[in-house]
């Protein structure tokens, strides 16, 4: 199935090819219900693997110009080409990362689950250029049948089309080395976290083990609620019971809804907390910064990420189309100006699209092929 010509032919031009002229919005929309066109759209919509090659699937709309349509067949040829060279290109990303960039590019921060959404996009534009330039490259060039002569690659168009996409691979490697799978920054992802990351551990520690010899001690088993360590505020307390408020000292961060139970600070472990929690923040900063000039580099390259996008689309809406045409064993339509003298069954001058064994793409392969003539002027 590709794109088709729609409209009514009301005259020839010097190519003997008829000249359509498109009908107005209510009968052209009417005309492509009576077709079944938005159900084909929406077949060729769930061929796509790259969401917004999806959407411009569900967008598309017939094109009324044979040089128009005769470019559209040309990319959808050189899309089963491909498909038969490589066996298949899946080029879904998951989630969308258009926002993250658009927001990158306004100088924002993005968290390391928007970089990684960052750099799937940008993994699925890597594997649609190289895929199509190695087949490009693989497939060789192609001969044409009557002059024998070599015509260039199989696939020129998907290939001009995969070069135009940008190399951003070293943007991916920065994502990768310094992000992990779960969007936190790494320990290796700037001199200092991997050491703040260390002593930030053994505060921590110091000061839970302060806490666990009061929870352990005589006054702490008779006057806490429970034997744990609890954190309000970004700040290490224990549960005491509120009658046994006078045997902890310390500072009061909250209560229970019921007021049997007060959450205290000791006052022996509030210099060892605010060690523990300087340590955090030093950490937080080193970890923004590493987040914000990743989001830097994102927002520098967010013209590229998005032409990559846009161009990973169109190639990925051509394949749709291509896996579609496969699916229902479609063939190319041929324009008079295209047909070769050798080839059988020349169209009459009065017939200006002449159809073949047609069958309707929605019904099965029970469905009877027709043959239908349509003359120049034909209502």
């Amino acid at each position: 199935m590709d794109v088709v010509k729609t409209g009514v032919p009301n005259s020839i031009n010097e190519h003997d090819e008829p000249v359509f002229t498109p009908l107005e919005d209510g009968p052209r929309e009417k005309t492509l219900g009576l077709l079944d066109y938005p159900a084909v759209r929406r077949r060729v919509a769930d061929h796509a693997t790259f969401a917004p090659a999806r959407e411009l699937a569900l967008r598309m709309t017939p094109s009324y110009r044979t040089h128009d349509v005769e470019e559209l067949q040309r990319e959808t040829a050189e899309g089963r080409t491909l498909l038969e060279i490589v066996g298949e290109l899946n080029l879904h990303a998951g989630a969308d990362a258009s926002d993250a960039v658009t927001r990158a590019a306004l100088e924002g921060v993005l968290t390391g689950l928007e970089l990684l959404e960052v750099a799937a996009s940008l993994d699925v534009q890597r594997r649609a250029r190289t895929s199509v330039l190695r087949a490009a490259q693989d497939g060789g060039p192609r001969r044409d049948k009557t002059t024998d002569r070599p015509t260039g690659q199989k696939i020129p168009e998907l290939a001009e089309l995969a070069e135009g996409i940008p190399d951003l691979e070293e943007l991916q490697r920065q994502i990768r080395d310094r992000i992990g799978s779960r969007g936190e920054v790494l320990d290796d992802a700037a001199s200092t976290i991997r050491s703040l990351r260390s002593q930030l551990r053994r505060a921590y520690d110091t000061v839970t083990e302060a806490l666990t010899r009061i929870i352990q001690s005589a006054a702490g088993r008779e006057s806490l609620q429970d034997q744990v360590i609890s954190v309000r505020g970004d700040r290490l307390v224990l549960q005491v019971k509120t009658e046994m408020r006078n045997r902890v000292p310390g500072i009061v961060h909250d209560g229970s809804n019921t007021g049997a139970t007060l959450f205290i600070e000791p006052f022996t472990t509030v210099d060892l907390c605010n060690s523990w929690r300087e340590l955090a923040l030093e950490e937080e900063r080193e970890v923004m910064r590493v987040l914000r000039d990743i989001s830097t580099l994102v927002g520098a390259l967010a013209d590229d990420i998005r032409r990559g996008a846009e161009l990973t689309a169109r190639l990925d809406f051509v394949l749709a189309r291509a896996r579609y045409s496969m699916a229902i064993r479609g063939v190319p339509v041929i324009s008079r100006s295209a047909r070769r003298p050798d080839q059988e069954t020349p169209v009459p001058s009065d017939v200006a699209v002449r159809l073949l064994n047609a069958r309707h793409p929605l019904l099965s392969d029970g469905a009877v092929p027709m043959n239908v003539n349509i003359g120049p002027g034909w209502s």
